[in-house]
């Protein structure tokens, strides 16, 4: 199984679709075996910031009129995103709690009010790893913000899934490589779960870097790899892995 350092608290940011619940089945299978935390998160912007910066232009009884339908709309995001939190719950079996037994898996759900996708960043700084489904080709860029969030922001790992989860993770992973010192630092935190890969691909993204440079490391540590095609971007990569 993967190293327990990447399993103990997993981060699950929530965007408010049927995708979230992948994500949590994604963290309920990463933690299976050796126990963890699941947190899932819905992160929701203040309603004030739905205010708009006219000035005079708009009168204050339809700037009240526009933050109480901001403030509905976030109240009922956050009773959807409850829902399908305790669906899934059912469903998976998983007990709530902030502090699961040894070797158990325990969950719990909040919403936060914050700037979005940066409010994400103080919590994945203290989370073990971030799940993050895989944003499809026509999908807005919320779930891409977030990955990029956590990586750069939060320079913590995260694990992109697809949606149509596999019976394991883990198992195989590719590392988009562009020869970055920010490439090099995800690849010494995410060393505990490589190292417990069947396999590793890496590829080239976005320049000329050489991942047969990297392959050969990774191979003299013992972690089976090779190197793949180049691709022309992350975005390349995730979608054909989705």
């Amino acid at each position: 199984g993967l190293g327990d350092v990447y399993k103990r608290q997993i981060l699950v940011p929530f965007i408010g679709d049927n995708k979230d619940n992948v994500a949590l089945t994604a963290a309920h299978l990463l933690a299976s075996g050796q126990g963890g935390l699941i947190e899932a998160r819905l992160f929701q912007r203040d309603p004030l910031s739905a205010m708009p910066m006219v000035g005079e232009g708009i009168s204050a009884v339809n700037i009240q009129k526009l933050i109480d339908a901001a403030q509905h709309l976030k109240d009922e995001q956050a009773r959807n995103a409850n829902a399908s939190f305790e669906t899934w719950c059912t469903k998976d079996s998983v007990p709530h709690g902030d502090m699961p037994l040894e070797g158990h898996v325990a969950t719990n759900f909040a919403d936060i009010e914050g700037v979005i996708p940066t409010s994400v960043v103080n919590l994945a700084r203290v989370a073990d790893v971030t799940i993050v489904v895989a944003e499809g080709s026509n999908e807005d860029a919320s779930r891409h913000e977030l990955m990029q969030a956590v990586l750069l922001d939060a320079l913590r790992p995260v694990i992109i899934v697809p949606t149509q989860l596999p019976a394991s993770i883990g198992k195989r992973v590719d590392i988009a490589w562009n020869g970055s010192t920010e490439a090099a630092r995800a690849v010494s935190m995410s060393y505990g779960i490589i190292k417990a890969t069947d396999a590793v691909t890496v590829v080239s993204v976005g320049n000329s870097a050489n991942p047969d440079l990297l392959a050969k490391t990774l191979q003299l540590n013992g972690i089976k790899s090779s190197a793949g095609s180049h691709m022309t971007s992350t975005k390349t990569l995730l979608y054909q892995r989705s």
